[in-house]
């Protein structure tokens, strides 16, 4: 996997936990819930990406101002949507977050699914 990848409207960003041992110190994880973790909706088609665990898969979560920081200490985690291809996580640790665009009337703007 390379170092970034998007899901439509989505970012996943793979960190390195040395260079962002700050950020992630600042984090409260929790675990991810069985049902999955929706980290993003789509203001026009409805859609949602959501993170879901395989088997049984020790994955944690922290959500921050700017998106979320998945970690997948063990296993698998996939991130699916409706329209988009499903990517699997091996064990990294991710920031996950929405896409920005630049309007030249409307500056930055989040993409919108």
């Amino acid at each position: 996997m390379s170092k970034q990848l998007y899901q439509g409207d989505v970012s996943i960003i793979v960190l390195d936990a040395k260079k962002a041992k700050d950020f992630l110190s600042k984090a409260t994880f929790k675990k991810l819930p069985k049902k999955g973790l929706t980290v993003a909706y789509g203001e026009i088609t409805g859609h949602n990406h959501t993170i879901v665990a395989e088997r049984e898969a020790d994955v944690e979560y922290a959500e921050t101002e700017f998106g979320f920081i998945l970690k997948v200490n063990s296993d698998k985690a996939v991130i699916t949507h409706q329209e988009h291809e499903n990517y699997t996580l091996g064990k990294e640790i991710y920031f996950i977050g929405r896409q920005d665009e630049y309007d030249p009337i409307l500056k930055f703007r989040q993409v919108q699914d």
